[in-house]
């Protein structure tokens, strides 16, 4: 009884090492940081709105304010990117007739 748990315990402690070294190599691996460039560097590396994917932002609302939902949809409008590429879809449920009507406004 007492070897099968030294063994375990063995095992146990052999798997913890091989996790360990597996986190530190992660850790030493190097990371290439990606600079955010500006709208002038964007043009000129090509990176005009037509290589730029469309954002859809599927927003659930339940019994949402509507000033909350204002400033979403008001910041979002503010993001430094293509307009014509961001889509939000507001998602509520069919019976909450408050958040509807302050969607439809």
């Amino acid at each position: 009884m007492h070897e099968a748990l030294l063994t375990l315990y063995g095992v146990v402690q052999v798997l913890f090492l091989f996790s360990l070294l597996v986190t530190v190599w992660f850790l030493v691996q190097k990371v290439d940081l990606v600079q955010k460039a500006d709208s002038a560097e964007e043009e000129s590396a090509g990176l005009d709105d037509g290589s730029k994917p469309p954002i859809v932002m599927f927003y659930p609302v339940l019994k949402e304010l509507e000033s909350t939902m204002r400033t979403t949809f008001t910041e979002m409008a503010k993001a430094s990117y293509p307009q014509h590429l961001l889509r939000v879809i507001a998602i509520p449920n069919d019976d909450d007739v408050q958040t509807i009507a302050s969607l439809r406004r």
